[in-house]
């Protein structure tokens, strides 16, 4: 696979993904399928389908969310190009990068050596998010930081192959490594999250504010609140 034809769009901007679609020549085995109306080139992009409300398909199978409308914009002024786009879980968006099945990824991304030596990361970025700790409004005056949460409670799992488990990571590093191991499991929703806090399995969770978190909680009937100054 052609580096050129693997992008990974970290909440890009759309102008510098329309100038990686143009400079996306090269092999033959490697170019994507022509779309069948008109003469544009086919490329698929996956969105996550679970982290509403940036993207996220609903119960009838509608895909929604800003970070799909903002695609859906880009589309519409692309001229040479076409993008075939699909709500797929985020896990599920690193298999099909890999395997060369999508050519496109837009999620919240971080930089990571890997990836700038297996993609085109673009540079300027459509969305920002503050790292948070969320616990249950309860529980508000039991953590003062992440420091002091990592070591009087247990937090709930990130995805390995996430942002949040990068931050975690480098966060660590910086505090003589105070986490015996960061947790990770794959699949989780916010709402499975969530529901591990109300139940009691978790006591923090460290997630971005722009993904819908407390608005999840509230349609949960469950309060949480944001403890300490943001991560990253």
């Amino acid at each position: 696979m052609r580096k050129s034809l693997k992008i990974i769009s970290a909440l890009a901007a759309s102008a510098m993904i329309i100038g990686a679609f143009a400079g996306c020549g090269g092999e033959k085995k490697d170019a994507p399928k022509a779309a069948d109306a008109g003469n544009k080139t086919a490329v698929k992009l996956v969105v996550s389908s679970t982290e509403r409300p940036i993207a996220w398909q609903d119960e009838d199978g509608k895909i929604q969310g800003f970070e799909y409308d903002i695609w859906q914009e880009v589309n519409k002024n692309l001229k040479d190009y076409t993008l075939d786009i699909k709500a797929v879980p985020p896990e599920t968006q690193d298999v099909m990068m890999e395997s060369g099945d999508a050519k496109v990824a837009s999620g919240g991304y971080y930089r990571t050596p890997r990836r700038e030596k297996d993609y085109i990361v673009p540079n300027t970025p459509i969305g920002a998010s503050s790292v948070m700790i969320y616990v249950l409004k309860e529980n508000q005056n039991k953590f003062s930081d992440l420091e002091d949460a990592v070591k009087n409670g247990k937090q709930v799992p990130n995805t390995p192959n996430g942002g949040i488990y990068k931050v975690l990571t480098d966060w660590n590093a910086a505090h003589d490594n105070i986490m015996k191991e960061i947790p990770i499991q794959d699949g989780l929703t916010v709402a499975d999250r969530l529901q591990s806090l109300k139940t009691g399995q978790y006591d923090f969770m460290v997630y971005p504010d722009n993904f819908g978190v407390e608005e999840t909680a509230k349609a949960m009937g469950i309060e949480v609140v944001t403890v300490g100054k943001p991560i990253k």
